[in-house]
């Protein structure tokens, strides 16, 4: 379905067009580039600029400008966040694996041509990394060993640059994360009666998903009595800032391209996408959040071996950087993490799994809700026709962290 772009969106893919050698022959075409339940507080657009001899496929990604949406929650500061990471990040990060000529350095972004931070019409402009044959995930399904390896790999790639520039350029890494420390909607979670009601919700699906099954039951209770102070307290000790994390890691914003389109066991590389939740933090806070969200119950109850192959490869690319791993990050600080960010790691996929396995004309809508006048939180107390998948991947994820201990 074809869309209008604004004004001010004329403008930039104008911009976007004559910085990539268009002139003033080109065309410009637009459509939806996702459907409802894939995205939530921004709107996706597919661009095609065109002329007889090339064209280029980009996406737009802008904010929304409902007015209730936008005063429920922090859009501007959510699209600060993710141009920040784009523009600063990314290129510090670029800079710094390039002069250590790092072998299998991380590079599993889009490409940005162009951002607005103006008020109200906040955008991204990025390339389109299904023309490059990228593809996502099923959200339905569990992923396959493969994948979650995959991505295990990306993320150790990427955290290892934060801690070697720690390391290697202090002063530089510190100047890059100063302003990332606080979590984009911090405000939401200092709110305790608002973030109640969001822990209320999570636990709440939980809850139902357990009915029948006691033991499972009083440990999921347990946790949600437990995570109001954890939230408050416990996760915000500076310590556990070691790297800039992702911070939204459901397979909506994980891409692959494969060696060959046909077979799906064969990962040639992963694209990491929607960095506005992303902040200075835990590598742990990615890893839990991915891993218990998207793996099957054979991969759950093998998580030590795939904590060893995202260790051994952050170990092996500080090595490229000329840092020792054992002082910058043993083993044992990796486990400490991993158990501290269990809680986290639960409370997120057991969220974002609700959404995972409702179909999209039953996808939250953020926008809708706010104008009626109702917090956004309740967009996500709903039943789906999907509520058995639901249930069975809740019920496996709590039933392992009680077999392992993971969680009492």
């Amino acid at each position: 379905m074809s869309v209008l772009l604004s004004e001010e969106q004329k403008i930039i893919i104008d911009s976007v067009a004559r910085k990539n050698g268009f002139t003033d022959d080109f065309e410009v075409a637009a459509c939806a580039g996702t459907v409802k339940g894939d995205n939530y507080l921004g709107v996706i657009t597919r661009v095609t600029i065109k002329n007889d001899a090339r064209k280029l496929e980009v996406i737009l990604k802008s904010a929304s400008t409902s007015e209730a949406l936008r005063k429920a929650v922090s859009i501007h500061n959510v699209f600060c966040r993710e141009i920040y990471i784009y523009e600063k990040i990314f290129g510090e990060f670029k800079k710094f694996q390039d002069n250590y000529i790092i072998s299998n350095p991380f590079s599993g972004h889009a490409k940005l041509y162009e951002t607005s931070l103006k008020d109200g019409h906040e955008c991204l402009v990025m390339e389109n990394i299904v023309e490059n044959g990228y593809k996502l995930w099923n959200r339905q399904i569990p992923m396959t060993p493969e994948h979650i390896k995959a991505v295990f790999v990306e993320y150790a790639k990427f955290h290892a640059v934060s801690l070697a520039m720690k390391h290697k350029n202090p002063d530089l890494f510190e100047d890059l994360t100063s302003g990332i420390e606080e979590h984009v909607f911090g405000a939401d979670m200092d709110d305790q009666v608002k973030f109640q009601s969001f822990i209320d919700a999570i636990i709440n699906n939980g809850s139902k998903a357990l009915e029948g099954v006691p033991d499972l039951l009083d440990v999921l209770k347990r946790l949600g009595t437990s995570l109001p102070e954890y939230f408050k307290n416990e996760m915000k000790d500076p310590k556990w800032n070691l790297v800039v994390n992702h911070g939204d890691c459901w397979c909506n914003n994980l891409m692959f391209k494969y060696e060959t389109p046909e077979n799906f066991s064969k990962i040639s590389k992963v694209c990491i996408l929607d960095w506005q939740l992303s902040k200075f933090g835990s590598p742990a806070a990615d890893l839990t959040y991915f891993f218990f969200a998207h793996s099957p119950k054979e991969v759950l109850y093998d998580y030590q071996k795939y904590l060893k192959l995202y260790h051994d490869t952050v170990c092996q690319n500080l090595k490229e950087f000329s840092c020792d791993p054992e002082e910058i990050f043993p083993y044992n600080l990796l486990e400490e993490h991993w158990i501290h960010f269990i809680k986290f790691g639960v409370y997120m996929a057991m969220m974002i799994l609700k959404i995972m396995y409702c179909d999209s004309d039953e996808a939250p809508d953020l926008t809708a809700t706010t104008e009626a006048g109702n917090d956004v939180m309740s967009s996500f107390s709903f039943e789906s026709r999907n509520a058995d998948g639901y249930n069975e991947r809740v019920s496996t994820l709590i039933r392992f962290l009680v077999d392992t201990g993971l969680l009492s």
